[in-house]
């Protein structure tokens, strides 16, 4: 006979049962295991994630058309390899070919299908501009302009009239201004840097845009040599680097600091930190440093002792808390990656044994190399490493992030949007243009570039 207690204790313990089971279905599911009623087998399955701009494209998997379209969620996708092709009227087709894996989401959220047909345009039809710069939020568009009476920099925002910001004197000294060279830009487009080309010196001016502000280099500071290096932290105070000499400018005070570093060969300046490498005068070796831009403590940055430590391209990133530095041997070609360099725990890995060029997408999610006139990305959120034969980039002139999945390159007379892993690369640029500086206009979406002396612009979102 069953007694009041034992039945509670059963209740109880079927309740107990239930929830324990319960909970092991939903981690089990959570994780992607399901159930193959056909098989009688239990799977395991990933998610896919499917997105595109604009939306509403037709999606096949595997060569087969489903009935939705995007955005879209493949909620019990089998493990392996999946294709997926988007296809919308009046636009390019877009591809991707992708290994779904289990108790991971597979995100195809960045679709970005281009018009079968693109505007082109001429915004400016009466302007001949030497050369284009660009700040690196895209936001602002420079350029240069030469003509027998005008020498002169200029801003364009895309939609509105140029604006001119700086008129080149006549002359420097007894010396004619012959044109405007070797122009930078700071990250948000308030600070610019050029040279004037004259038969004489060549003086360096620092331009405040949007502020009556110029500054003569020669002139102030009585520098005729070496190299001026914006500062992304303090606009008033760009570094010099002269003679191995590195040394602090003060633009208001009109003052020069005492050495910050010495037998400095190459700077690097972005966001607060700086990246440095030096000569040692005993070993003769190249040395490696970051450190703010205050440059009040350095962090030396070990290399592995094959390392061929000659001259070194430089960059910096912060992601997830985490900083990185990339250094680029011009002799072995050898990208080098190093993680928290502040710490006594920092990590150096080898991306690459062929590198001559490499960038970092807006987020610092992605370093993408040039590896031989290929394209390799790596994602530092997942650690995976992407290496497409497809997209080639062995005749690469300059290429630019325009956001964290898709660049602007420019490869001999032709402009491409690729994705970051290089599966969809596409030319946007017209059969004949003589390309000589690209720029993309962050707001309109669209791609400005000098073209036969001239501005041309390329939409690439529908009208």
């Amino acid at each position: 006979m069953i007694t009041p207690r034992l039945k509670n204790i059963f209740l109880y313990g079927s309740a107990i049962t239930t929830i324990i089971i319960g909970t092991a279905l939903l981690v089990a599911i959570a994780r992607g295991y399901r159930y193959d009623f056909l098989n009688r087998r239990i799977t395991q399955t990933g998610l896919v994630i499917i997105d595109s701009k604009p939306n509403g494209a037709t999606i096949y998997v595997n060569d087969y058309k489903i009935s939705q379209q995007t955005p879209y969620r493949i909620e019990a996708a089998n493990i392996g390899e999946m294709t997926i092709k988007l296809q919308r009227n009046g636009y390019r087709d877009w591809f991707r070919r992708f290994t779904v894996r289990p108790e991971e989401v597979s995100f195809l959220d960045y679709a970005w299908l281009l018009p079968t047909t693109l505007d082109y345009d001429q915004p400016l039809p009466n302007v001949k501009p030497t050369r284009i710069v660009q700040s690196g939020d895209h936001r602002k568009t420079f350029y240069t302009i030469k003509t027998d009476t005008d020498i002169s920099v200029w801003q364009y925002l895309g939609q509105s009239t140029p604006q001119r910001i700086y008129t080149a004197p006549p002359a420097v000294g007894p010396n004619p201004i012959k044109d405007i060279d070797s122009v930078q830009v700071n990250t948000d487009g308030s600070q610019l840097q050029f040279r004037l080309l004259t038969d004489g010196d060549n003086p360096t001016i620092i331009k405040n845009v949007g502020a009556n502000e110029s500054y003569n280099i020669a002139d102030i500071f009585k520098i005729k040599s070496g190299s001026i290096y914006l500062n992304p932290n303090n606009r008033n105070e760009p570094l010099w680097l002269d003679n191995g000499r590195l040394t602090r400018l003060n633009l208001d005070g009109k003052t020069i600091s005492a050495p910050l570093a010495e037998n400095v060969t190459a700077v690097k300046l972005k966001v607060d930190k700086v990246v440095y490498s030096t000569v040692n005068p005993e070993t003769k070796k190249t040395e490696l440093y970051f450190s703010t831009t205050s440059l009040e403590r350095s962090f030396r940055l070990n290399l592995p002792d094959e390392t061929d430590t000659g001259a070194f391209t430089f960059d910096y990133s912060r992601f997830r808390d985490t900083d990185y530095v990339y250094c680029l041997s011009q002799s072995t070609k050898k990208l080098y990656i190093i993680a928290d360099p502040t710490s006594g725990s920092a990590r150096t890995s080898v991306y690459g044994q062929a590198v001559t060029s490499f960038i970092i997408s807006p987020s610092s999610r992605y370093v993408m190399t040039n590896n031989r006139g290929r394209l390799n990305t790596y994602d530092f959120e997942l650690g995976y490493y992407y290496s497409n034969d497809a997209a080639k980039l062995d005749d690469l002139r300059d290429w630019l992030w325009v956001d964290d999945n898709h660049i602007i390159a420019q490869t001999n007379n032709a402009i491409r949007l690729i994705d970051y892993d290089g599966y969809n690369d596409q030319t946007v640029s017209q059969s004949g243009d003589t390309i000589t500086g690209i720029a993309y206009q962050f707001d309109t979406k669209s791609v400005t570039y000098r073209s036969d002396n001239r501005f041309k612009q390329v939409l690439l979102l529908k009208r």
